[in-house]
């Protein structure tokens, strides 16, 4: 999958342009997840491996695919790191927005991306 939070605002709608043109509708998914969580303030709320109540900041989207049958078996996990700098990742059925607005570094986009996990 695309790392959405490496382009920039003109980058972002060119690929969306571009999606919507070859009818690749797990990508525009992904564009609208990442729309929708990235840089917010998010709280676990159900799940196994995220203690519930945890709250952090999202940093990183991705559609994958679990299963064999292409059709189905999608899903959206969401990185997020709280207060202490801990990285959680989750399905987005496990979080709830609790602020939806973002933070400088996330409406530049990439500042905040996986690989400054360290």
């Amino acid at each position: 999958m695309t790392k959405l939070w490496n382009m920039t605002s003109d980058e972002l709608e060119r690929y969306t342009d571009y999606c919507i043109r070859e009818g690749n509708l797990q990508a525009l998914t992904e564009i609208h997840d990442y729309h929708k969580w990235y840089g917010k303030m998010v709280k676990v709320v159900k799940g196994r491996k995220c203690p519930k109540g945890t709250t952090g900041r999202v940093f990183y989207v991705e559609r994958k695919h679990y299963g064999t049958n292409p059709w189905f078996g999608w899903s959206t996990r969401v990185g997020f790191r709280d207060d202490d700098g801990n990285a959680y990742f989750t399905n987005e059925d496990n979080l709830e927005i609790v602020d939806n607005s973002l933070t400088d570094e996330s409406k530049e986009g990439g500042q905040n991306h996986v690989e400054n996990l360290g």
